[in-house]
């Protein structure tokens, strides 16, 4: 995927693919300590 709001492509490749489920993940390296982060 490039070129495009990520919102709107994600969406489009979600429908596209039929998926029932969609899984995002960080290495929550953002320098955001106030943010908790966890692992499952």
């Amino acid at each position: 995927m490039h070129g495009g709001d990520p919102r709107h492509l994600l969406v489009r490749a979600l429908s596209d693919e039929r998926a029932d489920l969609m899984v995002l993940a960080s290495h929550g390296h953002s320098g955001h300590l106030d943010v908790g982060t966890g692992s499952v």
